[in-house]
């Protein structure tokens, strides 16, 4: 920018650099500089007073919710039912109609929300009439006051009104404006801050919020689709379970039934048996009892050593009771206990053995007194 330029813009500035274009980036300024080479000191005002305003908002959010849901869908969440049950509060528990007793695990999710943006701020002095200001997010196109004020003159010179020429300010009155339009752009620049920071929700900012919304959404219809799963594999579950149950309970009664039939049968079988072995052990048991007492009637009989003496009569007691017990059995009695018939042909043997020693203690005896 040429001496007089510089000049000038101090004079009616009051300072060059403005406080406002010094802000500018090196890029902003070189343009400005590019642009009024070439203009008039009155179109130079048209692209005076460009300078961005920028602003950063963060925001923070904290949010506590929580699902009412069975047990069976926390631990299919991977929690711990068992802490859940116990340490959930009354307020925290609510019982569904369907789904029974549930439970909400109170869960706290944050967010934080950074918005950055520029307003660019045009300001127009046009031939000292006064200051005019407009806000836009680009500084290419001229400010709508700037047009009505070349238009006005037109307009008076096509309807035959003279213009009487402006009367030139003074020094005085050129600081007195000056101060006037330092005031001027410094409300424009807090009105257009207020309105920037009254007005957060931008186009960038709408957008992101639907799609936040949209993703909310998404995540509630995930949320019931798993929650409607969940109920369909805790119902399948449950049926399942009452199947098995009633399987398990009707083999049991199956099986309770064939063993108690086994053991009628069983029963049967051995009441039979134990008829017809009592019908067949009756004849060796007499046979064997009389033929040890005819050896015990002996008259060398009372001759004999004391311990043979013992057995034998042991052994007739014992062939008496298995013919008790045979004879009750015939009778119709089957509580009593019989030997079966490898235990009787045992016994019968013992028995034949004493008589067999008896007779040969009898032969002895026999050739001793003669």
């Amino acid at each position: 920018m040429c001496l007089s330029k510089f000049s000038q813009m101090s004079r009616e500035f009051g300072s060059w650099p403005t406080r406002s274009f010094a802000q500018l980036d090196e890029e902003a300024k070189a343009k400005f500089y590019q642009e009024i080479k070439k203009l008039p000191f009155s179109e130079i005002r048209v692209h005076y007073s460009k300078h961005i305003e920028t602003y950063a908002a963060k925001e923070w959010s904290y949010v506590q919710n929580g699902e009412f849901l069975p047990l069976s869908v926390w631990a299919m969440r991977g929690f711990d039912v068992a802490v859940i049950a116990a340490r959930t509060p009354d307020c925290d528990k609510h019982e569904h109609p369907i789904l029974g007793l549930t439970f909400r695990i109170r869960l706290i999710s944050t967010s934080v929300k950074t918005s950055e943006g520029t307003v660019t701020r045009e300001s127009l002095r046009h031939g000292g009439t006064g200051v005019v200001s407009s806000d836009a997010s680009s500084g290419n196109a001229l400010p709508s006051g700037a047009a009505s004020s070349k238009a006005l003159p037109q307009s008076s010179q096509q309807a035959g009104v003279q213009l009487l020429p402006t009367k030139q300010p003074t020094q005085e009155t050129r600081g007195r404006k000056r101060d006037r339009e330092e005031r001027s752009a410094n409300s424009s620049s807090s009105s257009s801050s207020s309105t920037s920071a009254a007005n957060p929700l931008s186009k960038k900012a709408k957008k992101k919020a639907k799609k936040a919304e949209k993703k909310e959404k998404n995540k509630a219809l995930v949320a019931e689709k798993q929650r409607k799963e969940a109920e369909k594999l805790e119902a399948k579950q449950a049926k399942d379970a009452e199947k098995k149950v009633a399987q398990e309970a009707a083999k049991e009664t199956k099986e309770a039934e064939k063993r108690a039939a086994k053991e009628a049968k069983d029963a049967q079988k051995l009441e039979t048996g134990k008829v017809e072995l009592a019908k067949k052990m009756l004849p060796q048991i007499t046979k064997a009892m009389n033929s040890l007492r005819l050896a015990m009637a002996s008259e060398h009989f009372q001759h004999t050593p004391d311990l043979i003496k013992l057995s034998c009569t042991d052994k007739v007691a014992r062939l008496q009771e298995l013919e008790t017990h045979v004879l009750m059995i015939q009778a119709g009695n089957r509580d009593v206990d019989i030997p079966d018939s490898k235990s009787l042909q045992k016994e019968i043997a013992a028995v034949k053995n004493d008589e067999c020693a008896l007779k040969s203690m009898y032969k002895t005896l026999g050739r001793i007194s003669s």
